[in-house]
């Protein structure tokens, strides 16, 4: 039985379309008069949406970042973390346990990556930045963590951002060229993994039965696959593929026998040797391996190992949030000027034991959580999962957010109940009783 928190009221919709082209229009103008006219709908709508339906106060909250960048506006991240402890204040007496231990665990790692690797590490450049973009994640996820959401509204959110950044990439033909440009604050890796994220998300919708919305998925999907193509990310590439593989074999994946187990392993280990073959298939589709992403793998495999070194070197603590290419770029030993390319790797480099913990935690759980709930749960997870492997997206940038977004609602949501066994008796409901009753009297 869906509430109207879980998801809002077919009478919403339209006008949030509306509301959506309105806004789209306003932030490609240049006039500073429809730009405020965005931001202005943009706030009233996400404050009345926090307390009326908190799903879409909580779609506002994830679109505010993307959001922020094509404006322009610094301030407005403040307002998303106001607008999210909204939805948190809203939500949090009505939700289930399970997504107040998920709420407080992503605060857990959020705090901590804040005080052990800002507050109390060497500084850093832009620190405030940072502490913003930890800050919002952590809101963001907490609010995913306690907000009832169905899968289907879920994935239609994330469709939107990575609709959003691969239309804005695809009209960024100097991204091929030039992987450092930002376009809606996010390099080519970030392009990728919000446009990988999406196509997943896409094919989850896909699953609805309406056709009009199968129709939107699939126009959803091939949108972000355009945005895949024009990244050049290969981590994006094995983030399509690792979705699309859990949701082929969700079933089997799922199954909770020793045999399905061992079936499973079977299934994971075919998915990393085709994704191997599928890098190197996609630098040549792509072109990157003409431009010599040979080189380029050979320092992100440099990075990676020196990310643990130092990992191990302090493993408390950690160097500081964001501090890894500098601390590579001083070293003579290194040289190589690079954060990790790998968040596992990346954090416990960053952060040591004290981030790396709660991170492997919260992934744990999202998995078995999402696993319990439903093939398209779990494809979602693992798609974020996949895409850590190769981006390292905590402690800057709007990645962080989408992050914890999934891994946030994955883990807070109560999964449905088993269904009963084959020939198990039921209880009968009250209903079944009271015709009971009146059969025998009459």
């Amino acid at each position: 039985m869906r509430t109207a928190s879980s998801r809002p009221p077919v009478a919403l919709v339209v006008p949030a379309l509306a509301v959506s082209v309105a806004v789209g229009y306003a932030i490609a103008s240049p006039d500073p008069t429809y730009q405020l006219l965005a931001v202005s709908i943009v706030g009233l709508g996400g404050l009345v949406a926090a307390v009326q339906h908190p799903s879409l106060g909580l779609a506002v909250g994830a679109a505010l970042p993307l959001t922020a960048q094509a404006l322009s506006m610094a301030t407005l991240p403040y307002f998303g973390i106001a607008l999210l402890s909204l939805v948190i204040l809203r939500t949090w007496p009505d939700a289930p346990r399970a997504g107040h231990q998920a709420a407080l665990l992503v605060a857990a790692f959020g705090a901590l990556s804040v005080a052990f690797g800002l507050l109390l590490a060497p500084p850093v450049p832009g620190r405030i930045s940072v502490i913003l973009a930890v800050g919002y994640a952590t809101a963001l996820g907490v609010a995913a963590a306690l907000t009832r959401i169905s899968t289907a509204w879920f994935a239609a959110v994330i469709v939107a951002l990575g609709v959003w950044i691969s239309l804005a990439a695809w009209r960024t033909p100097e991204l091929s060229a030039n992987r450092t440009l930002a376009v809606l604050g996010e390099n080519a890796n970030g392009v990728g993994m919000f446009a990988g994220v999406g196509v997943v998300s896409a094919l989850v919708l896909f699953k609805e039965r309406s056709v009009p919305i199968r129709l939107l998925a699939l126009a959803g999907a091939v949108a972000c696959l355009v945005g895949v193509y024009v990244s050049g990310s290969r981590g994006a590439a094995v983030v399509c593929f690792v979705g699309v593989a859990v949701l082929v074999f969700g079933r089997l994946l799922r199954d909770t026998t020793v045999g399905g187990a061992i079936r499973a392993i079977g299934v994971l280990l075919a998915v990393a040797a085709v994704s191997y073959e599928l890098v190197g298939w996609f630098g040549d589709v792509t072109g990157r391996v003409a431009r010599g992403a040979d080189v380029n793998l050979t320092a992100r495999s440099e990075s990676l190992s020196y990310a643990v070194e130092v990992g191990l070197q302090k493993p408390l603590s950690g160097v500081g949030l964001t501090r890894l290419s500098e601390v590579s770029r001083l070293d003579l030993s290194s040289g190589v000027g690079l954060r990790a390319h790998n968040a596992y790797a990346g954090v416990f480099a960053e952060l040591g034991v004290v981030g790396l913990v709660p991170l492997l935690l919260l992934c744990a759980l999202a998995v078995v959580r999402a696993r319990q709930r439903s093939s398209q749960a779990l494809a979602l997870v693992a798609a974020v999962l996949s895409a850590g492997i190769s981006l390292e997206w905590w402690g800057a940038g709007q990645t962080g957010p989408l992050a914890l977004l999934v891994l946030g609602w994955a883990v807070g949501q109560r999964h449905p109940a088993a269904p009963p066994a084959p020939g198990a008796a039921r209880t009968p409901g009250p209903g079944a009783r009271r015709r009971r009753v009146r059969g025998i009297s009459g």
